[in-house]
């Protein structure tokens, strides 16, 4: 079936049926909000998409707020492609490739982030990061004294987690 979505203040009173006309209008709007959805995903997860389109007053057809698995099904069933699959197809690396690319251990990488010499980004709702290959980074972080020594080497409260 077809999901619906229905801004809050155009929901048919409980108990009523949607005219035809209204039902026709209902359509082009829910190709409007996996349109919106399309748009979000450049720069969002699906968490966040959930959390734009409620604050909007965008709800499904059964007057629900969206979610994380109602949206990933929108996108899984639109055949959009995720916030993380997007930056993979950019190019960008992930911790793993980074680390290898740039020679430097987790805890570097995540202090040249926090510092700004390099750029990433959480990448989906699980916190994993992604970061820009190392030809579109910043010059001094490819200079022999940008790597930074670290003794830790994920002995951290973090775990290792970057």
């Amino acid at each position: 079936g077809e999901w619906l979505y229905w801004p809050l203040d155009q929901l048919p009173p409980e108990g009523k049926a949607p005219d035809a006309h209204a039902v026709l209008a209902q359509n082009d709007i829910a190709h409007d909000a996996r349109r919106e959805i399309a748009a979000l995903l450049d720069m969002h997860t699906d968490a966040q998409i959930a959390n734009i389109l409620n604050q909007r007053g965008l709800r499904t057809a059964t007057a629900e707020t969206f979610d994380l698995v109602g949206v990933r099904w929108i996108r899984l069933s639109a055949n959009l492609k995720s916030l993380q699959d997007r930056l993979l197809d950019a190019g960008w690396l992930t911790t793993n490739q980074i680390v290898a690319k740039l020679g430097a251990d987790r805890s570097t990488i995540s202090a040249w982030r926090n510092n700004g010499r390099i750029e990433g980004r959480v990448c989906n709702d699980r916190g994993e990061w992604l970061y820009r290959p190392p030809a579109e980074l910043l010059p001094e972080v490819n200079t022999p004294d940008a790597h930074v020594a670290s003794s830790d080497h994920g002995n951290s409260p973090a775990g290792g987690a970057v």
